[in-house]
């Protein structure tokens, strides 16, 4: 017999350890931890833009469409073509399109929005709705763990083996639960650390996009933009391929702190005087505009008369 039935349970043999196995508190405790530190930065720099600014609610909307779409969707997409054989070139090509892609989908939004969201306080939306997406994605890094590893604690792991099985299905579950047993929970905090990196940086950007598109500042500070995306995507790469995590990690903090430093400072510079928004040239009603008699109007518009 090469499994081991319990109350209708069915345990391939050699794991038969599962059946009085608990999660260590560590499973639990670590995953709260981490959403914990991703909350409160999200929430606090949130805060702060709100406090400064009226926001908008079409560039928060676009922000959080800018990061799913092209940083999410189109990058991952594309990024299942890329060929995995050599490690560096894969790294260099992801890299490049994870930072390329969502810089250049800010820039179409951008330009798309201009007429009616030109102000500080709409390239701060889009980096908003952009840090507010990618920070509710990455909770679910923490939130599905907290969940499963909690209701396995409360189930037992003998719940989680399907009944009337196929072997191989069996198999696969009592190598994943084992696989969770030792897992070392402290990545979460490591992923944590990360993911404040990138909210941080999707915030900040928007400052250097804000002064090189409406020509405050020079067009270097798109430059600026785009080299620190890739930087910090290429951290990002590394992170998620598991190499060299630690300088992943150092190096997105590097990247986010040095791009929220620009950051500020051209914020101080530029917050203080905003041109004014163009004035509305539609004439008052009852007011007549030069000219106006020598104009013969179209007879689709005779009832605006």
């Amino acid at each position: 017999m090469n499994n081991l039935f319990l109350t209708d349970v069915y345990i391939p043999k050699g794991y038969e350890f599962l059946l009085n196995a608990e999660m260590p508190h560590a499973a639990v405790i670590y995953p709260v931890i981490g959403l914990l530190m991703v909350l409160v930065v999200a929430i606090i720099m949130a805060v702060i833009v709100g406090k400064k600014h009226k926001m908008e609610i079409l560039p928060i909307f676009a922000g959080a469409t800018i990061y799913m779409f092209f940083g999410y969707f189109i990058v991952g997409i594309i990024s299942m073509f890329v060929p995995a054989g050599n490690a560096a070139l894969y790294i260099a090509i992801v890299s490049l399109l994870t930072g390329f892609i969502p810089f250049m989908g800010r820039l179409f939004f951008i330009k798309m929005f201009a007429k009616k969201h030109n102000k500080l306080s709409s390239h701060l939306g889009y980096g908003v709705g952009f840090m507010g997406m990618r920070t509710l994605m990455n909770l679910l890094t923490f939130v599905y763990p907290i969940l499963y590893y909690t209701q396995i604690n409360q189930n037992g792991v003998a719940a989680y083996f399907p009944k009337d099985a196929e072997e191989d299905v069996a198999l696969e579950m009592a190598q994943t639960l084992e696989q969770i047993l030792k897992t070392n929970y402290t990545h979460y905090i490591l992923f944590a650390l990360i993911t404040i990196a990138l909210i941080v940086y999707g915030l900040s950007v928007s400052m250097p996009m804000y002064a090189a598109f409406t020509g405050r500042k020079g067009k270097s500070w798109y430059g600026f933009a785009l080299g620190t995306g890739i930087v910090i995507a290429v951290a990002e790469v590394l992170y998620s391929s598991e190499m060299f995590v630690i300088p992943a990690i150092i190096i997105a903090l590097v990247v986010a702190g040095v791009t929220a430093f620009f950051a500020i400072k051209l914020y101080m510079e530029l917050a203080g005087d905003e041109p004014e928004e163009p004035k509305n040239d539609k004439p008052e009603e009852g007011s007549i505009t030069k000219n106006a008699h020598t104009k013969i109007p179209k007879f689709s518009n005779l009832d605006k008369l």
